[in-house]
């Protein structure tokens, strides 16, 4: 088998796919667990429903908050160090460039380094404020679509066209013959399947008494969107997904553009993005805490849970009550469920950034594959007495769309090699051990070519030597000739005078 697949390279970094899959994971139990053959019936971590998560504007709110307060946090602990380090290179590069102590707090454009710092950061904040607003942009309407129920409208293979198109235009990368097969084979079978298991409902049972939760598990999301809006919301639904999929593949490409090419911390994003997401997350909450929603509309009352003064809303921050009877409950959550939950937030956000940095944002989607076959694995075995054939086949096809995902995914990063059809030729390790025997032969030309020019000197003196002699002999035999031929009585006189 090795003869024709093998494992790569490990790398420590995997480390961090393996913690953002258990953070995604932990986080799932804390905001509810819903099963998709018993949706009314979620698991929740500590065995209640909480107040605060049960919010999705107001759990934005709480995320980006989070996100912020974590990004400043590190970046104050680990702001003097940079700073010192980059003071300490500063001046090292001057002591080397010999300068003068008049200009020793500056660089060659007449700037200091905080100054450095501040122009690079005013420089492309006009570029960070446009990339940070599509990233949340992007996860703000995939959650609330997720939430609506249309999660089976979301092709997600498609987003990794929009990174090839972006990592090529934004970062120039190159994609090699083993990757561009094995993103063709995600791209068109991972999508196929998906597209098969969304035309399934998830139960083929009878409904009996108007019973609605066997109505939504026995038509699948096209036939539900058609009764409970319109059927040109499916192309609607769909479009926002796609827009949404390309903004979220747009802000991690460039967020790998920040980190190695402009040099902006990891810290400072989480900043920059934690801000941004809260203030919009706060805008989001105000404007539908006063907007309510139609009472005879089909689709609104689905969404629409929280009541208020007689009207139902997406998001209403003025339902939060304390009951007598939940003060216990209500008191677990703020000191330990939303702590737990403002963390694993901000860890999640932080690991995605650290694989952007040290590996590649390739690898955020088969992470979610990862993540959604473990939760597709356990909503299966708890709902298992409850299975029948159309849950059973759509867990198939889900988990054959996912697999083949991470499979490829494996090759496209190379965690496994392919050794047929030349498929290994352009892997990291075999360019980088081309590298090397081209480093190598030239070293051995430059070496032969310096060995030929030293026996060509050691030649050159030889031969000078030699001429010299020969000169001087020559000398003597021209002037013998010259003697003889040309001007012998003139000489004779000479050497008779001497």
């Amino acid at each position: 088998m090795g003869k024709y697949i093998s494992l790569g390279q490990f790398n420590k970094y995997y480390f961090f796919i393996l913690g953002s899959i258990s953070v995604k994971l932990l986080n799932t139990y804390i905001t509810g667990f819903y099963p998709e053959l018993e949706p009314n019936k979620p698991i929740h971590l500590f065995g209640f429903t909480p107040q605060f998560l049960a919010h999705p504007l107001i759990r934005n709110v709480l995320k980006y908050f989070a996100i912020s307060l974590g990004g400043l946090i590190l970046e104050f602990i680990f702001f003097k160090k940079t700073k010192d380090i980059g003071k300490k290179n500063e001046k090292a590069e001057r002591n080397l460039s010999g300068s003068s102590s008049g200009e020793f707090e500056r660089n060659s454009l007449g700037l200091t380094y905080d100054e450095i710092i501040t122009k690079n950061n005013q420089l492309y904040l006009k570029n960070i404020l446009i990339v940070f607003f599509a990233y949340y942009f992007g996860k703000t309407a995939i959650n609330a679509l997720d939430n609506f129920g249309f999660h089976h409208l979301k092709i997600w293979p498609l987003e990794f066209l929009a990174l090839l198109y972006y990592s090529k235009k934004i970062i120039e990368k190159k994609i090699y013959k083993h990757q561009r097969l094995s993103l063709s084979i995600t791209i068109i079978f991972s999508t196929l399947l998906f597209l098969v298991k969304s035309f399934i409902p998830e139960s083929n049972e009878n409904c009996q008494n108007n019973d609605e939760e066997c109505q939504l598990l026995t038509s699948n999301v096209y036939s539900e969107i058609i009764d409970r809006l319109n059927w040109l919301f499916i192309p609607i639904f769909i479009f926002i997904y796609l827009l949404a999929m390309t903004s979220d593949a747009y802000a991690n490409i460039k967020n790998k553009w920040f980190i190695d090419f402009k040099y902006i911390s990891i810290f400072k994003i989480l900043s920059y993005l934690g801000v941004i997401g809260f203030i919009f997350s706060l805008i989001l909450l105000s404007i539908f805490s006063y907007i309510p929603c139609s009472k005879n509309n089909k689709f609104s009352n689905k969404v629409c849970y929280f009541e208020y003064e007689g009207h139902k809303y997406y998001d209403n921050f003025k339902t939060i009550m304390i009951n007598d009877n939940d003060k216990d409950n209500f008191y677990l959550e703020i000191f330990l469920m939303l702590p737990l939950y403002l963390i694993l937030e901000f860890l999640s956000i932080l690991f995605d950034l650290l694989i952007i940095d040290h590996l590649d944002p390739f690898y955020l989607i088969p992470i979610d594959t990862c993540y959604f076959i473990i939760y597709q694995t356990i909503d299966f075995c708890i709902t298992l007495d409850k299975a029948n054939l159309f849950s059973i086949i759509r867990f198939i096809f889900a988990t054959l769309s996912d697999l083949i995902c991470v499979l490829c995914c494996s090759i496209y990063l190379e965690i496994f090699e392919l050794h047929f059809y030349d498929l290994d030729k352009d892997i990291r390790r075999n360019i980088i051990l081309r590298g090397i025997e081209e480093n190598k032969s030239t070293e051995l030309i430059e070496e032969k070519k310096n060995i030929n020019k030293d026996e060509d000197e050691k030649n050159n003196k030889t031969l000078n030597l030699n001429e010299e002699e020969g000169d001087t002999e020559t000398n003597l035999d021209s002037s013998f000739n010259k003697i003889e031929i040309g001007n012998y009585y003139t000489v004779l006189d000479e050497n008779e005078i001497n």
